[in-house]
């Protein structure tokens, strides 16, 4: 075993590095960043270094609000957070993040029309972010453009957490037979750079139409549009649904975001439920009554 020993990317089995995972799991260290959502980081145990997340739904179930919700949370415990986003502008990035932490209606935002007691929350959600350490890059598109921002700035600073929205978007510079094959590289891309930078990436995705036309409109693994790569590469897949989107009259639900968590590599599977109120972007616990 002696040539095994001179290779830096060989780690060997043996009692001092037992010992030490021993001596991790004896202090409870956290495995991965809390998401601020306690029922969701008790199925997953947070977001784990080097995995690659994968939230779906439909349009308008609240993908990019459950990412913006997420790294609000991250970014204000003092972690580097790094946003690409595909599909929106930064600006209205900005404006999504001053309302969910200020709980002043995004509409009010856009149309200036705010009152003082809006300004005040304004101005306070202004410096909490100010405090935060978060990037939004609105101009990648290329999945390797994002791939070496990516790494140039976990070069001059930990990078602690990635998200993309949306995968869909996404392309490479080479041109490839299908889009089917695109995709798939695409995936292997982003699983490369979760492991090269050591932190979790997450991206969201459309999922197809076929729940438009079953009974139970949830998701399922099979629903993943475009790719079954992403089945394949994704570590943890996390489906959205709202009852009130196909019932908004009769829901029992209402406003109630259900998180399907349909993958988890390394625990279990399972539904729980967060609040979601729209017209702030904003997303909490539900607390329910013993």
């Amino acid at each position: 075993m002696a040539d095994v020993k001179e290779k830096n990317d060989f780690k060997q089995v043996k009692e001092e590095l037992l010992f030490n995972k021993l001596k991790q799991l004896d202090q409870n260290a956290e495995i991965g960043l809390p998401t601020g959502f306690m029922d969701l980081d008790a199925i997953t145990q947070g977001l784990k270094k080097s995995e690659l997340i994968v939230i779906g739904s439909r349009p308008s179930m609240g993908k990019t609000s459950l990412l913006l919700n997420i790294a609000s949370f991250v970014s204000k415990k003092h972690k580097n957070v790094v946003f690409f986003s595909l599909d929106m502008t930064s600006e209205r990035i900005i404006e999504r993040l001053l309302s969910l932490n200020s709980l002043v209606k995004q509409n009010n935002i856009m149309a200036s029309a705010l009152s003082a007691k809006d300004w005040d929350n304004l101005y306070i959600a202004i410096q909490e972010l100010s405090d935060s350490n978060m990037l939004i890059n609105d101009s990648c598109i290329s999945v390797n453009e994002i791939y070496e921002k990516s790494r140039a700035l976990e070069s001059k600073s930990k990078v602690d957490l990635i998200l993309i929205d949306d995968f869909q978007l996404m392309f490479l510079d080479e041109k490839l037979e299908n889009r089917h094959q695109e995709l798939s590289k695409i995936l292997r891309i982003l699983k490369k750079l979760a492991k090269e930078i050591n932190c979790p990436i997450i991206i969201t995705s459309q999922v197809s139409r076929n729940v438009e036309i079953r009974a139970d409109h949830r998701p399922i693994l099979q629903d993943l549009k475009e790719s079954g790569a992403l089945e394949e590469y994704a570590d943890t897949v996390i489906f959205l649904y709202m009852d009130e989107y196909y019932y908004p009259d009769c829901t029992e639900k209402p406003n109630i975001m259900e998180l399907i968590i349909a993958k988890n590599k390394t625990g279990r599977t399972g539904i729980i439920e967060l609040k979601f109120l729209k017209k702030y972007s904003k997303i909490t616990n539900v607390f329910k009554e013993e």
